[in-house]
């Protein structure tokens, strides 16, 4: 429930915008830190590649394997009472270093180099012409 988060966040600072519509891209370039309950959506992801600090609220303990936080790309809140040390931490100093980052994405994405398209087509072209 949105509400519910908006008092949560308001009672620390009632000017923060809380979202939850949108295009995640829209609202990047004025985030200072990523909140969520999980790492694997694509807005997790966003977050991770425009290098904004991720916290991943873990409240109700539903997965001890978040691979951004096994990978220290991200950090771990699972109690609402540790929230604030956690963004405080999170601003001071982002976990997700650009050598994490980049191991993170040769691991789930294979390469960052902007090629994935050709590799794409040249794998179909192999396959295209082995079936001839």
């Amino acid at each position: 429930m949105l509400d519910d988060y908006e008092k949560i966040i308001h009672s620390v600072d009632p000017n923060i915008k809380v979202f939850q519509n949108g295009n995640i891209e829209d609202f990047l370039n004025d985030t200072d830190v990523f909140i969520s309950y999980n790492s694997w959506s694509t807005a997790s992801m966003y977050a991770l590649f425009h290098k904004i600090p991720i916290i991943i609220c873990n409240f109700f303990d539903f997965d001890d394997d978040d691979e951004m936080i096994n990978r220290g790309l991200a950090l771990e809140c699972k109690e609402s009472s540790s929230l604030i040390e956690k963004l405080e931490n999170a601003v001071k100093n982002n976990p997700a270093t650009e050598e994490k980052i980049s191991a993170y994405t040769d691991r789930y994405f294979y390469k960052s180099d902007g090629k994935s398209a050709k590799r794409i087509s040249d794998s179909l072209f192999e396959l295209l012409a082995s079936k001839k």
